[in-house]
């Protein structure tokens, strides 16, 4: 919010339209005329572009930077799950059930046990892992469509071919589609 606020602020000072705005309101008579009517309007247009480039400015969607796979999510879980569990023994406050939660669904059995520095190295390591595969996304995310494809394609009356085209066109169209 700060981020937003001042760069909004530089854009009015840079505009002058706060100053613009004072002049037209110690001006402004009822009914307003068609020249004061027509000032209202560019500031307001002004104001309208200074708020959007503000929101430009600040907020970035990190989104799709890494393609997706199952494996990448093993270890997004296994990185959250013991940034967990270091702030837990850190003495900082964790919802225990959100924890419990998290470790059962990453499958990770030992991190209720782990001491402090225990938690601190696993998650070093869990880094030291989501690096070396974010080198390899693509040829993850490559295997676990044709794996997804196999399994649907068992399921249904399609081919494994199909599928692949099939999974390939929706992840096209969801990279196309503006966020």
């Amino acid at each position: 919010m700060n981020c937003y606020t001042e760069l909004y602020s530089t854009y009015l000072q840079q505009n002058s339209l706060v100053q613009r705005a004072f002049r037209l309101q110690e001006i402004m008579t009822y009914p307003p005329s068609l020249s004061m009517t027509n000032e209202w309007e560019a500031i307001n247009k002004l104001r309208v572009v200074g708020m959007q480039q503000a929101e430009r400015g600040c907020r970035k969607f990190r989104t799709g930077a890494i393609a997706w796979s199952q494996t990448w999510q093993l270890i997004r879980d296994k990185i959250e799950v013991w940034a967990l569990v270091r702030r837990h023994k850190e003495g900082k406050k964790v919802s225990s059930r959100f924890l419990r939660r998290k470790i059962k669904s990453s499958g990770i059995e030992n991190a209720n046990t782990a001491t402090l520095a225990e938690a601190c190295e696993e998650l070093t390591s869990a880094h030291t892992e989501w690096k070396i595969h974010k080198q390899r996304a693509i040829m993850f995310r490559s295997s676990w469509i044709e794996e997804l494809a196999t399994a649907r394609a068992m399921e249904g009356n399609n081919t494994v071919a199909t599928e692949v085209k099939q999974l390939l066109q929706a992840t096209r169209s969801s990279l196309d589609t503006p966020r």
